[in-house]
């Protein structure tokens, strides 16, 4: 190891570069008295490319700190929170409204599923279909059946308020109208039902 008889660096030559610019180049300018001595050069002097010269005070240069990107979360977050229509697989049918706070599930004596949610939230039509009925019913209060064939039907009971008519065509994932407390109910939630040939199943077997 070279060690330098004062305080500095070692610089190769590199291709055009000149006694001033490789002062410069390491804070040294007003050190060149210094560096001609000490390395026995003249100002007239030409420098050879990969010529080792002493650099008396030079400082290393310090290499710039790589940008770094900040992520906050919320790209991750918008492509997260989506609209039921889109969360959705082809093959299944699409969850009816918001939130997923079931209250109760599809037994022997309760052929639905009872979502619960705030007064106003939106209702979906879970598959494409035509809209069958959109009115009062016993028990059901304010509900809506759409038909979408092959003997396959959806209901949404217990609503606040309809966005469709009876004959209306809506598609998967469509807003057909809103939670509500009506009928036999005793909170704001969705009463949901899967109908297939007249046959009342498990709604989570179908949605998801």
């Amino acid at each position: 190891m070279d060690i330098l008889p004062v305080t500095g660096l070692t610089h190769s030559v590199a291709k055009n570069e000149t006694i001033s610019s490789i002062l410069k180049k390491y804070s040294s300018e007003d050190k060149e008295e210094s560096f001609l001595a000490l390395n026995k050069l003249s100002k007239s002097d030409a420098l050879q490319v990969g010529q080792k010269l002493l650099v008396p005070g030079g400082r290393k240069i310090q290499a710039p700190a790589p940008k770094t990107t900040s992520y906050t979360g919320i790209a991750a977050i918008k492509n997260i929170i989506t609209t039921p229509s889109t969360q959705v697989a082809s093959n299944k049918m699409a969850w009816p409204t918001e939130g997923h706070i079931i209250t109760q599930y599809y037994s022997w004596n309760h052929h639905g599923l009872d979502i619960a949610n705030k007064v106003g939230t939106p209702l979906y039509a879970a598959d494409s279909g035509t809209v069958e009925f959109a009115g009062w019913g016993t028990g059901y209060g304010n509900q809506i059946v759409v038909n979408h064939g092959g003997g396959k039907k959806t209901r949404y009971a217990h609503m606040s308020k309809f966005y469709v008519s009876v004959g209306d065509k809506v598609t998967k994932g469509q807003a057909i109208g809103e939670m509500g407390s009506t009928g036999w109910s005793t909170g704001p939630h969705v009463h949901f039902e899967v109908i297939i040939n007249g046959t009342k199943y498990n709604p989570l077997n179908y949605i998801k």
